[in-house]
C-alpha cells in the first residue's frame, strides 16, 4: 500500500500520455523525417556488435556533431521493428511519458523549495499540485508536433538530459545547504547534461536553467550565508559565455554569407522573433488545434522596428520580462516560469540563421508558462475545500487532454494530416506540397487520375504563393517528367528565376534533387536540355557549392552519359568540401565504373582517405562496393549507376 501511495501519480501520468497520443500513432513520416530517416539508410542498425553500433552513432546527419545518442536510439528502433513509423512514434510517446515523470519530480522539487524558502509565494505543496502542472505540460496540444514528429526524438532526448540534470542539481544544492556530501549529485548532474548533449545541442541550455533556479529560488545560499564560490563560478561562467558569444558566435553569423540562403537578414531574424515568441505564448494559452499549423514557411519576416508586427509583441515580451523580475520575491514561481520560457528560446531565437519558427522549440519552454499560471490558479482555488481544489486543479489538464486527442487524431493518418495542414494554412507552400505529394502517391503515376489533377492544382497554388522557394515548381516539373509530359518553357524559366534570387538554400537543393531523381528514375528525355540549362544557370550563380557539383555529376553520368564531365564535377565537389567523405566515395565510384583509363595513384589516394575516415565503420558498405568495382575492373568494366546524393535536411535546429 505504501508503494501504491507513492507511485500512483506516475501511473496516471503514463496512462494519460498513452491515451491522449495513441490516436496519432498511425501517421507516417513527415517533412525532415524523409532526408534523415527514409532516404538516409546508414543509421539502420542490424546488430549490437560494437562496430555497427559506433557506425550508427556517428553518421552525422542533421548536425556537425551527428547527435550520436539520437542516432543510436533510431538504430535500436530498427533492430526491433525496421523502418516502421508506427513503432518509432510509439517509442517517442513512451519517451514523452518518461519525460513527464521527470517533470513531475522536478515540479515537486520546485514546490517544496518554494514552500520552504519563499512560503509567501508558494502554491499548495501536494502531489496533486505537481501532478496538475505535469499533466498540463504533457497533454498540451502543442506537444503533438514534438512527440509524433519522429525526428524530434532528438528534442525529447535532449530534454531528458536537461530534466535529469536539473533534478540532480537541486539535490546537490539542497545537500550543500545542509552541509552534507553532494559530490555524487554533482557528478550525476554533469552526466545527465552530457546525455542531453548527445541527443541535441539544445541541452546546452541546462546551465542557464540552473542559473534561473539560483536567481529566483535558491538565491546562491550556502549552509549559513550566500555561497561565494558558487557566485564566483556563475559570474565567471556567465562572463565567459557572453565573451564567447560576442567574440565568436556573433562575428561568425553577422555576415552576408551566413544568411545568403535565407530571405531575411540577421537583423530581420532578430526582429521577427518578437512576434514569433508572442505567437508561441498565444498557442500555449489558447491552444485550439486550428492554430497549430506545423508549417510556418509563409511567415513574413519583420523588416523594421517601427512596424506594428514588431512593436506590439515587443511591448508584451518586455512587460513579461519586467513582471518576471518584479515578482521574484513575492511570487518566485511566476518569475521563474516566465524566465524559463525566455531561456528555453535563447538558442533558437538568437543569431543562428535557423528558420523563423517551429512548434517543437516549445517542448521544454512550455513548462515555464504552465508553472507561472499555476500560482494564480492555486490562489484562486485556495478559497475552496480540498476536494474541490483537487477537482479544479485537474480541469485544465482534462481540457488540454481533450484538445490534444483531437489534434493527435489528425496526425493519425498521412492523407488526413496532409489535408488538415493544407486547410489550416492555405498560404503555406510546404503544406500544399505535402498534400500534393500524398495525392501523387494516390494517383500512382496516372495523369488521368483525379488525384493527379488535384496534386497539380495544389502545386500551382504553392508555386504562386512563394516567390523564393522553387520546390513547388520543381515538383510540378518532376511530375511531368515522370509522366512523359513536356512542360512549357515558362515553367522552367519561373523555377530558374526563383533559384537565381538568392544563394542555394536547402529547399533549392531538394528542388534540384527532385528533378534530377525524376529524370534518372525513368523520366522521359524530352526535357534534358531544360534540365541541363538549369544546372548550368545555378552553377554559375553558386560556383562554390559542393553539393551542386556532385548533383550535376550525377546528371552528367546518368542522363547526359558524359563520364568525363561527371568525374570532373565530382573532383570539384571534393575540392570544394574536402570534409564530406561521401564526395570522395562518389568520385571513386565514377572512376572505377568509367570506360576510360584511370589514374591508379588517384584511386589509391581516394581509398586511403575513405579508409582514414572509416574509424567507426560508417563507410564500410561503400568501401566493400568500391573494392568489388576495383577487383572487377581489369576484366569487367560494365557501367553501374552511382548512388544518388540524398536531399538536404531542412529542420537544422
Amino acid at each position: 500500500m505504501r508503494l501504491l501511495r507513492s507511485t500512483w501519480p506516475f501511473g496516471i501520468i503514463i496512462s494519460s500520455v498513452a491515451l491522449v497520443f495513441w490516436a496519432g500513432l498511425g501517421g507516417g513520416f513527415l517533412f525532415d523525417d524523409y532526408p534523415n530517416l527514409v532516404y538516409d539508410i546508414d543509421w539502420r542498425l542490424d546488430s549490437l556488435e560494437v562496430r555497427p553500433v559506433i557506425r550508427t552513432m556517428f553518421q552525422g546527419i542533421s548536425s556537425a556533431s551527428g547527435r550520436p545518442l539520437a542516432m543510436l536510439s533510431f538504430g535500436l528502433n530498427h533492430i526491433v521493428s525496421g523502418v516502421d513509423p508506427w513503432a518509432m512514434k510509439l517509442t517517442n510517446v513512451a519517451w514523452h511519458a518518461v519525460n513527464a515523470t521527470l517533470v513531475f519530480a522536478f515540479c515537486r522539487q520546485l514546490l517544496l523549495l518554494t514552500s520552504r524558502i519563499h512560503p509567501r509565494g508558494s502554491v499548495v505543496n501536494t502531489k496533486v499540485a505537481a501532478l496538475a502542472i505535469t499533466l498540463a505540460w504533457a497533454l498540451h496540444p502543442l506537444q503533438v508536433s514534438s512527440v509524433l514528429y519522429i525526428i524530434q526524438r532528438m528534442e525529447l532526448g535532449a530534454s531528458t538530459g536537461v530534466l535529469l540534470a536539473m533534478i540532480c542539481y537541486v539535490h546537490a544544492r539542497k545537500a550543500g545547504m545542509e552541509s552534507q556530501s553532494a559530490w555524487r549529485w554533482w557528478v550525476a548532474s554533469a552526466a545527465a547534461f552530457a546525455l542531453g548533449i548527445g541527443f541535441k545541442e539544445s541541452a546546452l541550455l541546462a546551465p542557464l536553467f540552473t542559473l534561473l533556479l539560483e536567481v529566483f529560488l535558491l538565491r546562491f545560499k550556502g549552509p549559513e550565508t550566500i555561497s561565494r564560490p558558487l557566485v564566483v563560478i556563475y559570474l565567471t561562467g556567465l562572463a565567459g559565455a557572453l565573451l564567447a558569444f560576442a567574440l565568436i558566435v556573433v562575428p561568425h553569423y553577422a555576415t552576408a554569407v551566413a544568411y545568403s540562403s535565407r530571405n531575411f537578414t540577421l537583423y530581420e531574424r532578430l526582429l521577427t522573433q518578437a512576434p514569433v515568441l508572442a505567437m508561441y505564448l498565444k498557442q500555449i494559452v489558447w491552444p485550439l488545434p486550428h492554430s497549430l499549423l506545423f508549417y510556418y514557411d509563409d511567415l513574413a519576416p519583420v523588416r523594421s522596428m517601427r512596424s506594428a508586427g514588431f512593436l506590439l509583441p515587443a511591448l508584451l515580451l518586455s512587460a513579461l520580462a519586467t513582471i518576471s523580475m518584479a515578482v521574484r520575491n513575492r511570487w518566485p514561481l511566476i518569475g521563474f516560469g516566465i524566465a524559463w520560457f525566455f531561456a528555453a528560446h535563447a538558442l533558437t531565437s538568437n543569431v543562428v540563421p535557423l528558420e523563423l519558427a517551429f512548434e517543437h522549440r516549445n517542448y521544454l519552454a512550455l513548462l515555464g508558462p504552465v508553472l507561472a499560471l499555476a500560482v494564480p490558479l492555486s490562489w484562486f482555488g485556495s478559497r475552496f475545500n480540498a476536494d474541490t481544489r483537487t477537482v479544479m486543479s485537474m480541469l485544465p489538464a482534462a481540457t488540454l487532454g481533450t484538445l490534444c486527442i483531437i489534434h493527435a487524431a489528425s496526425w493519425g493518418e498521412p492523407m488526413r494530416l496532409a489535408i488538415t495542414l493544407a486547410s489550416r494554412n492555405v498560404d503555406s507552400p510546404r503544406a500544399g506540397i505535402g498534400l500534393a505529394t500524398r495525392l501523387i502517391d494516390e494517383a500512382r503515376g496516372d495523369p488521368a487520375s483525379p488525384a493527379w489533377s488535384l496534386a497539380k492544382a495544389e502545386l500551382e497554388n504553392a508555386a504562386a504563393a512563394n516567390s523564393d522557394s522553387a520546390i513547388a515548381d520543381a515538383t510540378l516539373l518532376a511530375m511531368d517528367l515522370r509522366a512523359g509530359i513536356i512542360s512549357p518553357p515558362a515553367q522552367w524559366n519561373a523555377m530558374r528565376a526563383k533559384l537565381a534570387r538568392h544563394s542555394l538554400a536547402p529547399e533549392d537543393v531538394n528542388a534540384l534533387y527532385a528533378l534530377n531523381d525524376a529524370r534518372i528514375r525513368g523520366g522521359k528525355a524530352g526535357q534534358d536540355e531544360e534540365l541541363l540549362q538549369t544546372f548550368v544557370a545555378v552553377l554559375t550563380l553558386n560556383p562554390d557549392s559542393a553539393v551542386l557539383h556532385a548533383m550535376y555529376g550525377n546528371f552528367a553520368w546518368n542522363v547526359a552519359r558524359d563520364q568525363q564531365l561527371a568525374i570532373a564535377m565530382s573532383r570539384e565537389a571534393v575540392r570544394l568540401d574536402p570534409s564530406l567523405i561521401e564526395y570522395r566515395v562518389g568520385l571513386t565510384r565514377f572512376l572505377l565504373s568509367s570506360d576510360g583509363r584511370i589514374d591508379a595513384a588517384e584511386v589509391d589516394r581516394l581509398f586511403r582517405d575513405i579508409n582514414a575516415a572509416n574509424a567507426h565503420g560508417q563507410h564500410e558498405k561503400a568501401l566493400d562496393e568500391l573494392r568489388r568495382l576495383r577487383a572487377a575492373r581489369p576484366s569487367d568494366e560494365r557501367m553501374v549507376t552511382p548512388r544518388q546524393n540524398e536531399p538536404s535536411s531542412l529542420d537544422v535546429d
